[in-house]
């Protein structure tokens, strides 16, 4: 996992008790995705979380997929928003607003052109295209749904990334 009490601690510790086990008997350490693959091999770590690319890259040599533990999360929920105090949003709000949009413009066109963004994603994240064939890719939000950020927040307070529940709703501007 990349960082203690984050989503990639969050989502197997939910997947393990979803399938029986108990996630505090079970030691989670902080490692790069791009170290992951390695550490199994070596045998320095029985598990791992991998992201893209590294999974792509990383199946079917010695690693192999277990769990889609995202899934236990929800089946859809935000996992990398855009955010700004309530002061910068007051203060620039129509800033604000035509930076959203172009956000929402470019995820619908991501959405619907694979096949171009792939090349993108080759060219400057510097990733073999043959990888990128068989990557899974994400879906991105077109507009502001706070139901999709419940299951996360809901999560992080179950495993002590957040010290109290919250609702979505009520972080966002009205």
């Amino acid at each position: 996992m990349t960082a203690l009490k984050d989503l990639t601690q969050i989502g197997p510790a939910l997947w393990m008790q979803h399938n029986g086990a108990d996630p505090s008997k079970t030691r989670f350490v902080e490692i790069p995705f791009s170290e992951v693959a390695a550490a199994l091999d070596r045998g320095t770590i029985d598990a791992g979380m991998l992201a893209e690319p590294w999974l792509s890259a990383a199946n079917g040599t010695t690693v192999r997929v277990f769990a889609r533990v995202f899934s236990d999360i929800a089946p859809f929920f935000v996992l990398s928003p855009w955010f700004s105090t309530a002061d910068y949003y007051r203060a620039n709000t129509d800033l604000v607003r035509r930076f959203s949009r172009a956000i929402y413009d470019t995820a619908r066109w991501v959405n619907t052109h694979h096949h171009e963004t792939a090349a993108i994603l080759a060219k400057y994240a510097k990733i073999d295209p043959a990888v990128l064939e068989h990557m899974s890719r994400s879906s991105f939000a077109t507009s502001l749904d706070p139901a999709q950020f419940q299951p996360v927040l809901t999560a992080m307070y179950k495993f002590g990334a957040i010290d109290k529940p919250l609702q979505a709703e009520t972080l966002f501007a009205k």
